[in-house]
């Protein structure tokens, strides 16, 4: 029962915003699963909004003075890519669909069919991983986009296309032997 509870508050969550009345039509448990929903987001909320300073690795991402850094290199951000990049952050090591960030970064309710999202994870993505230093943006080809930290990144995610940035792939092998020939 536990975690059939869990399952409607995960999906009443979903369903509705902070801000939207309850409709009429809710029966009482119903009511209350949608009240301790609603208070969860909330808590879940207010923990979020309180780090101002978020770090994935060597990427750093200052909230406050809205600033980026990778290591000591300082990364202009349009303030879109910066939202983008803190959503990311936030969810490092989770598969973003592009569903996802249109509807957290973008607010949309719908999905459009555009390649908007495409278009600013690649900006993103070309200005946090310059082509000397470890790819942390994945595209999971089918499902999304992931953020994690460098090594892992490269070991994790099959291939990173830099044709844009340097005309070089990353990949288990393309990054293996770029290592061996930095070795030897």
């Amino acid at each position: 029962m536990i975690s059939n509870n869990a399952l409607e508050i995960r999906s009443a969550s979903s369903r509705f915003s902070r801000t939207e009345a309850l409709p009429m039509n809710m029966n009482a448990a119903s009511v209350v699963v949608e009240l301790l929903a609603r208070l969860v987001e909330l808590l879940r909320s207010s923990t979020e909004s309180r780090e101002t300073i978020l770090s994935v690795g060597p990427l750093q991402l200052d909230r406050m003075a809205r600033t980026a850094r990778r290591g000591e290199r300082t990364i202009d951000l349009l303030p879109r890519e910066f939202l983008v990049a803190e959503y990311m952050m936030r969810r490092q090591g989770q598969v973003l669909t592009r569903a996802m960030l249109f509807r957290e970064v973008w607010n949309y309710k719908f999905i459009p069919k555009s390649n908007l999202v495409d278009v600013h994870v690649g900006r993103l993505r070309r200005k946090i991983d310059q082509t000397d230093e470890w790819p942390m943006i994945c595209t999971i080809r089918g499902q999304g986009f992931m953020l994690r930290a460098p090594k892992l990144a490269a070991m994790q995610c099959r291939t990173h296309d830099r044709t844009a940035a340097g005309g070089r792939r990353y990949g288990l092998t393309a990054a293996a032997s770029e290592r061996a020939q930095q070795v030897g």
